[in-house]
């Protein structure tokens, strides 16, 4: 029984990396990575104002559902750094009842009536305590998104993208 081996040779190896060398810089020289950051960073804000919409659903949710008051917080803890991450609660206090954390480059904001607060309470029916507002969601000081919650405790994504300067 005979083995054979089977190798490239050194030239075809590099005819190989040239080819590819050359298909790189064609792929650069075009601005496809441009595009891609672009559509990378677009993609990553959808994802962060997805969480957010899902966090105020819940908290939601769980206060018709629980007939309880519900916080959501910003922040590891409830201190207002919503960049950070989301925690609900009860409003009588415990274990956090479900957290989430953003990614590292994203900024939140609330601009909101009241401005000060750091947690917004959702009560047993489904309103949002007198708290209504706007969360502006940034990423790298050019792409920004708005996250609208309105007194009945129903937040929607508002269509246009906005100017991370929303988020200073």
């Amino acid at each position: 029984m005979k083995i054979s081996y089977h190798a490239f040779s050194l030239v075809e190896v590099l005819v190989v990396i040239v080819l590819l060398s050359m298909a790189a810089a064609a792929f650069r020289a075009t601005g496809m990575t441009q595009m891609f950051r672009s559509w990378s960073l677009e993609h990553t804000l959808s994802e962060q104002s997805q969480t957010l919409l899902r966090g105020i659903e819940r908290a939601r949710t769980l206060a018709i559902s629980s007939g309880q008051s519900v916080m959501l917080c910003g922040g590891r803890a409830c201190n207002g750094a919503w960049s950070d991450a989301l925690y609900l609660t009860y409003a009588t206090g415990g274990t956090p009842l479900w957290r989430k954390e953003f990614a590292a480059q994203t900024r939140i904001n609330w601009q909101g009536f009241p401005q000060q607060r750091d947690y917004i309470e959702f009560l047993p029916t489904g309103l949002a305590s007198y708290q209504n507002g706007s969360f502006y969601i940034c990423l790298e000081q050019s792409h920004a998104q708005r996250v609208i919650i309105n007194q009945s405790g129903r937040a929607y994504l508002d269509a246009p993208n906005y100017a991370a300067k929303e988020c200073l």
